[in-house]
């Protein structure tokens, strides 16, 4: 119809009609240009806003993983150094020497969190991430990811000095599995690992162990505290 109408204007040389339908097909081009923008960035708000919640939820689960991390790393350091004292003393009292037993048992235990990230991977590959107006919660979500994927990196370098330890403690503690709990057992003497120097050195290396994991697991779980107070600001907004 409007072309119809435009051929007829420009035949009758009718110019000022001819200009008002140049204006309404340009109009009605930048509004459908226009709408087609308006549902785009609603269509990326809502999927920014799913992708958040998603990374909340992911974040909210990872916190509790960095607390019992945090807490069983304060427990096992606060367990090895009383094993360390009470070699030192050479103290055969039964509640010392279930010191020694703890840590005996206990010094290859340096679980990772469960790294929750398919949700950011996710937010990386679709350009979800880069989207995001909110500069300072964009480099928050990038930086803290990174920290909980060096988090997990730095636990597994943790066992790196293993070796050197388990060496020292294979050749003075006898181990084997309970048959009830199939949980592992250590069985030694108090008195021969009272006067072994090298396993002294080796509790004092698996307190290091315990206390390090037990600092980056606090340095993640700051970040990942500042983040969600941010994800639940900016969801308030």
């Amino acid at each position: 119809m409007i072309l119809k109408r435009f051929s007829q204007a420009i035949v009758n040389q009718n110019w000022s009609v001819v200009v008002l339908e140049i204006i309404v097909v340009v109009v009605g081009i930048f509004l459908g240009l226009q709408v087609d923008d308006w549902n785009e960035a609603r269509k990326y708000r809502q999927q920014e806003s799913l992708y958040l919640d998603k990374v909340f939820d992911d974040l909210t689960a990872m916190r509790l993983d960095l607390v019992d991390s945090i807490e069983g790393n304060e427990t096992r350091r606060q367990r090895m150094t009383a094993a360390l004292y009470t070699l030192e003393a050479c103290d055969s009292s039964a509640d010392a020497q279930s010191d020694v037993k703890y840590a005996l048992e206990h010094y290859q235990v340096s679980p990772p969190i469960n790294y929750l990230d398919a949700t950011y991977s996710e937010m990386v590959a679709s350009g979800s991430l880069v989207r995001l107006q909110d500069q300072e919660l964009k480099q928050k979500i990038s930086y803290t990811y990174s920290a909980l994927e060096d988090l997990n990196a730095n636990i597994r370098s943790f066992r790196v000095s293993m070796p050197n330890v388990d060496v020292i403690v294979w050749r003075n503690v006898s181990f084997s599995v309970d048959k009830d709990s199939g949980r592992l057992s250590a069985t030694f003497d108090i008195a021969e690992l009272c006067e072994n120097i090298e396993i002294r050195n080796a509790f004092v290396e698996m307190i290091d162990i315990q206390r390090d994991g037990k600092s980056a697991a606090g340095r993640a779980l700051t970040q990942v505290n500042d983040l969600i107070a941010l994800l639940d600001a900016n969801s308030k907004i």
